[in-house]
């Protein structure tokens, strides 16, 4: 009636943050879980705060330690020790509201998905926007607008059948392996409430100012595009709204990158061959140069920068 499910949370320097990810976790109406918590040589006071919580709830908590660094290699490690049918993972500086799991095992019931995307709130300075799914897959895939790491849950087989998380990945990890899942014929369900907050910091991997951090992680995202690219072609999917998806996400992104990385900018720019309306050709470039020569601080470069 109700399969285990292994909540695998990593966590890295987390002392400031991870009780909350710790409580929302136990804190679920879902009656069957585990909870796995993963210490990623924290040199902070996070894996006494973790010892704390496997005393003090021994039946429930399991505390494990990966000295390889990443949170990915982290995730592997408690998908290894895991016992649940489904997985939930959790990064330490996320929530998950009192009925996420609940939901969305009942949406696995009777369909046999590979994974379930789930909307979220995006907290920044303590202001929470809803961020929801696109309902085709293809199009939330390529626009990364399909869930992110602590909205999803996953059949704990599928994960494995896939080859699991990637470790060379700093972000975007959830999204390579959402792609090997679907190219192998996978499919996901959606939910709709939104059961996730994610906050940010600015310590997160999206706001890092480390410079060879940031190349790295655009060069991942936008070669894992590049293959879905190549994918959607190969099998005659590569048109219409996809295509429309594809390029908005390239396009753009790239435009905005080319000063602050122009390595990234001139490996990917000449791949893009695109069909947007001018506006969206326009609109980037004239967000970026306004970013370039107004001071952020200026109200009117701010808010001409949303032109």
């Amino acid at each position: 009636m109700h399969p285990l499910v292994s909540i695998i949370i990593p966590c890295y320097n987390s002392e400031a943050f991870v009780k909350r990810a710790i409580e929302s976790a136990l804190h679920q109406t879902y009656p069957n879980t585990e909870i796995i918590l993963v210490d990623n040589n924290s040199v902070d006071g996070t894996l006494s705060i973790l010892n704390n919580y496997g005393i003090k709830f021994p039946e429930k908590i399991t505390v494990l330690t990966e000295q390889q660094q990443g949170h990915t290699a982290c995730r592997k490690k408690g998908i290894s020790g895991a016992k649940g049918k489904y997985v939930q993972m959790l990064d330490s500086d996320d929530e998950l509201l009192p009925p996420k799991i609940a939901c969305q095992v009942s949406a696995m019931a009777g369909k046999s998905p590979d994974f379930v995307v789930g909307n979220y709130l995006s907290v920044r300075n303590r202001k929470a926007h809803p961020v929801k799914a696109y309902p085709d897959h293809w199009v939330g895939l390529i626009s990364s607008k399909l869930g992110i790491t602590s909205s999803l849950l996953w059949r704990r087989d599928a994960v494995i059948k896939a080859g699991g998380f990637g470790e060379k990945w700093f972000s975007s990890d959830e999204y390579e392996l959402m792609f090997r899942i679907l190219q192998s014929g996978g499919r996901p369900v959606y939910t709709s409430p939104y059961h996730t907050r994610i906050f940010w910091r600015d310590e997160s991997v999206g706001k890092s100012q480390d410079t060879q951090r940031q190349r790295i992680i655009w060069h991942h995202r936008f070669g894992l595009r590049m293959q879905i690219r190549d994918y959607l072609i190969t099998n005659g999917l590569f048109s219409g709204g996809v295509k429309y998806a594809w390029e908005k996400y390239m396009y753009p992104q790239l435009v905005h990158l080319k000063y602050q990385l122009p390595e990234v900018y001139n490996e990917f720019m000449p791949l893009i061959n695109h069909d947007l309306p001018a506006y969206h050709v326009y609109k980037p470039v004239i967000a970026r140069e306004i970013r370039r020569f107004i001071p952020k601080t200026s109200s009117w470069g701010s808010r001409a920068v949303g032109l």
